[in-house]
């Protein structure tokens, strides 16, 4: 039996109503390295180039994205950039600043797929066991079911639908109005990962299951170790493929890996990491163990990006 998603709170706000987009990270961390108040002062609408209602998207997308918390007892009004944080979007030292490698969009979609207190509707979508079809009303139904289970003080339906509308629009490649783009129709990074495609009739959608070419090996890793360190229910060293294809929050699951996506990661892996990793299949039971020290996501992604820079 696969655990339960667990919620620490359910959050269906924040955004503003405006999907992530590729500059927000870096310029919401820089302002936070300089001033833990960034985001309440008046002059944070100038040096980001945003109107107030952006400020607060960016501020909530870095809290989704897990680059920067909340400080302690400050109410929320002071920020932290998280140690994931200072890895990615520092300037002379982080791993993908501008977030020009496509492993980094990966990454981030899983830390925001798993984040338990933010983008509720993230979590729940690529998470949530029945079909990969679905639709706006068939979407909304189960997240009303989940407010209820929740116990969650009342949330209205257009709040609901809000956000299932950004979470679509930040996985679907913007369309073109009257021959151009405007400011509204930029890319969202997460369009880049091809997850999310209109279905056949309208107002329908599929979440694409696949081989998933552009997810590097090196993130699926992080994702795993991450996943059987932290984000499973009771931390392991082992775990079926079933499993990690099936369980909600799984890399398999959250990334949308077919089965032969899947087992091609976890064969290079055993391949190429010497004792790390094997495979075990007692009594017909396909398994995969960590032998002695499993490595950290930092430690995997580090050593990932080293390799980028270097080719």
């Amino acid at each position: 039996m696969y655990h339960t998603i667990q919620y620490r709170t359910l959050s269906f706000a924040g955004h503003e109503s405006f999907p992530l987009r590729f500059a927000w990270l870096k310029k919401g961390y820089d302002g936070l390295a300089r001033d833990p108040t960034f985001f309440n002062e008046d002059d944070a609408m100038v040096e980001l180039g945003v109107g107030k209602n952006m400020v607060r998207a960016i501020r909530h997308w870095g809290l989704a994205c897990q680059l920067w918390e909340e400080v302690d007892r400050s109410r929320g009004r002071e920020l932290s950039p998280t140690d994931m944080g200072h890895r990615l979007l520092a300037d002379s030292t982080g791993w993908d600043p501008f977030l020009e490698d496509v492993g980094t969009i990966w990454w981030l979609h899983w830390l925001v797929v798993t984040n338990s207190e933010r983008a509720t509707t993230w979590r729940f979508t690529f998470s949530r066991p029945t079909s990969n079809r679905f639709s706006k009303d068939e979407l909304l139904a189960d997240l009303k079911g989940l407010v209820r289970e929740e116990r969650a003080s009342r949330i209205s339906d257009s709040t609901l639908k809000g956000d299932i509308a950004v979470m679509l629009r930040g996985y679907n490649r913007p369309t073109s109005t009257r021959g151009g783009f405007g400011e509204d129709a930029i890319d969202s990074p997460f369009s880049l990962l091809n997850l999310i495609r209109p279905g056949g009739d309208r107002g329908t959608y599929e979440i694409v299951q696949g081989p998933q070419p552009t997810l590097p090996t090196a993130v699926f890793e992080a994702a795993l170790v991450d996943y059987l360190a932290t984000v499973r229910a009771e931390p392991s060293k082992t775990a079926t493929l079933d499993e990690l294809l099936y369980a909600p929050l799984s890399p398999g699951r959250t990334f949308r890996l077919s089965e032969e996506g899947l087992v091609r990661r976890l064969a290079m892996l055993v391949d190429g990491s010497g004792d790390t990793y094997a495979f075990d299949e007692t009594a017909g039971l396909r398994q995969l163990l960590v032998r002695g020290v499993m490595p950290t996501r930092e430690q995997v992604l580090s050593s990932y990006y080293a390799s980028e820079a270097a080719s």
